[in-house]
């Protein structure tokens, strides 16, 4: 083996690992998915990411436990948050009630960010889906 030919084995070894690697572990790469968490709605809304499309007008002013995060580029996201009890009748008429086939809860989230038990789901604008616990008070909505 000649030289230049250790040099071309040893490139194609270096690209075999890099591409094992993101093959196996893809969020190693920068993407442009933007999260945070935030105590309340007010923190929420003053962050950098207080202007994303997936923040409701309706989120109620006392939310807390905010956990947020969105594709920049596809919009999906999803928005966790946890509200009195005064807020739940209000949380209950800003979308139509989804009867059947009811949705189920994004796989891909760990367990904090959602709701134990979901008791409803509606439909809200820019094809987004709310999932609420009453019991609970906590709520997801993701696109």
């Amino acid at each position: 083996m000649n030289r230049l030919e250790k040099i071309l084995a040893a490139i194609a070894c270096v690209l075999a690992i890099v591409v094992g690697l993101l093959w196996l572990k893809p969020d190693i790469l920068p993407s442009d998915w933007k999260a945070g968490k935030y105590s309340d709605t007010r923190a929420l809304v003053q962050s950098d990411l207080g202007k994303l499309d997936l923040i409701p007008a309706w989120l109620p002013a006392s939310a807390t436990g905010l956990k947020l995060t969105q594709n920049i580029d596809s919009g999906a996201g999803f928005l966790f948050f946890q509200f009195t009890e005064t807020d739940l009748a209000g949380l209950r008429e800003v979308c139509p009630r989804i009867l059947k086939p009811l949705p189920e809860l994004p796989k891909q989230l760990e367990a904090d960010w959602k709701p134990a038990n979901p008791d409803a789901f509606y439909l809200c604008p820019k094809n987004t889906v709310l999932a609420i616990d009453g019991k609970q008070r906590s709520a997801l909505l993701w696109r």
